[in-house]
């Protein structure tokens, strides 16, 4: 079997390994750290424009496949966008339903979601008809701040809100790495009842964690490659550290973990492709991924020394984001064991 990606795929990846290396290097991506919003508007119109944003969706001229490419490249960069959010949770799901708003394909309208980890009785909805009107809060939700529409899972069904509601108070939340998290507060917000989180939330987060699977083997791809040149260039004892073959061997390890991570990652991207409930597959690559990746960010750390943590050297910003992947969307655990429930030793 080929596992290759096609020579369009191929392009698109240097494509967006180039573009992101002149308007997002590292440097911007310190900025973003502080920066109220998170992300840059301007940044995210150009990837719009270059088809990016839309890719995915009906019309967009690609599939889950090339948006997971670009998610790869996204990781690497380690570059915010609202893409995870208003792409890979909410318009994909959206589009599931047909109510696919206007603006996502231009990148003019954003989405915050709360679909992630959202407890049975954080919010409660009263709905009437297709209307609903949703109290409560959520522990955490993404790209609130910004965000045009929010997409919540409520008490059984899915409701598309406006996130501009005044009924809507949302708190930043610190994390680890640069996630645009929230605490909301929701006093009886009105928005339409899109379906039933049993039939739509599964699929989305199954997506969702897929994509973010291959955005973690591109976060990786850089830290080994950083690790790589770091050993080639540090000079200890008089010779190359990576003359040494206890370092030649850590290098080693961690690119075996890498391209196994990218196979698995991929492996399940392309099974969602024809089945949208590939949850086994999913969480075959995330149990493997959480942990592979782990190794590598560790392996990476070391092979650097005292410098791979220092805030000013770049490695810091792998390490952090590799950590905040590797817990979101559930842990390797969890992932474990949703693959024994499927073949039913659970």
């Amino acid at each position: 079997m080929n596992f290759d990606l096609s020579d369009d795929q191929s392009e698109l990846r240097k494509v967006a390994r180039s573009f992101l290396a002149s308007r997002c290097p590292t440097t911007e991506v310190r900025r973003l750290e502080t920066d109220p919003l998170g992300y840059a508007p301007e940044l995210w119109a150009e990837m719009a424009a270059m088809g990016w944003v839309g890719m995915a969706l009906p019309e967009g001229g690609g599939d889950l496949i090339d948006l997971a490419v670009v998610f790869e490249e996204l990781g690497r960069a380690v570059c915010p966008t609202p893409m995870f959010s208003t792409i890979a949770l909410g318009a994909l799901l959206l589009a599931d339903v047909d109510r696919l708003p206007p603006g996502v394909h231009e990148g003019t309208t954003v989405i915050g979601t709360a679909l992630v980890d959202v407890p049975d009785d954080a919010l409660v909805a009263e709905v009437s008809g297709t209307t609903a009107r949703v109290s409560g809060t959520v522990p955490f939700a993404y790209d609130v701040e910004g965000a045009d529409l929010l997409v919540l899972d409520a008490g059984g069904v899915v409701v598309l809100a406006d996130a501009q509601s005044p009924s809507i108070q949302a708190s930043r939340l610190a994390s680890i790495s640069n996630d645009r998290l929230f605490e909301l507060r929701l006093d009886a917000v009105e928005g339409e009842v899109i379906g039933d989180s049993a039939d739509v939330v599964g699929p989305s987060l199954a997506r969702a964690t897929a994509l973010r699977c291959v955005e973690l083997v591109g976060v990786m791809d850089r830290a080994l490659e950083m690790a790589a040149e770091y050993a080639r260039t540090r000079v200890q004892f008089g010779k190359p550290l990576g003359s040494f073959q206890a370092v030649q061997h850590r290098l080693a390890d961690m690119l075996l973990d890498l391209e196994a991570a990218r196979l698995v990652a991929y492996r399940s991207v392309w099974a969602l492709t024809g089945d949208p409930g590939a949850q086994r597959e999913v969480s075959i690559a995330k149990a493997w991924i959480s942990d592979a990746c782990q190794r590598l960010a560790f392996g990476a750390q070391q092979v650097h020394g005292g410098v791979g943590v220092d805030l000013d050297y770049d490695l810091q910003l792998y390490f952090r984001r590799a950590k905040a992947l590797e817990l979101e969307l559930g842990s390797a655990p969890q992932h474990r064991e949703r693959v024994a429930a499927t073949i039913g030793l659970r």
